[in-house]
């Protein structure tokens, strides 16, 4: 996929009236990506440095801290 910078250029092209490229940063706790890391199959791809919250796997807790969470936007 490249790049984070590159990922999201590629995104934002599929999507032109959305105000262009970005990188949306988030501090997860480590508990919640504990969660993925612990996961026998989602924790091979956390392994690689890609975390994927789903289903089942991070992502109910994700939405209930989202909230509270530390975000920034990186403008490309």
């Amino acid at each position: 996929m490249g790049t984070a910078r590159d990922y999201a250029r590629h995104k934002a092209a599929g999507f032109p009236a959305e105000g262009g490229p970005v990188i949306l940063e988030v501090e997860v706790p480590i508990e919640i990506v504990d969660i993925v890391r612990n996961d026998p199959i989602s924790g091979m791809t956390a392994a690689s440095g890609d975390v994927r919250f789903e289903p089942g796997v991070g992502l109910d807790e994700l939405r209930q801290a989202w909230p509270g969470l530390t975000k920034r936007v990186i403008p490309l």
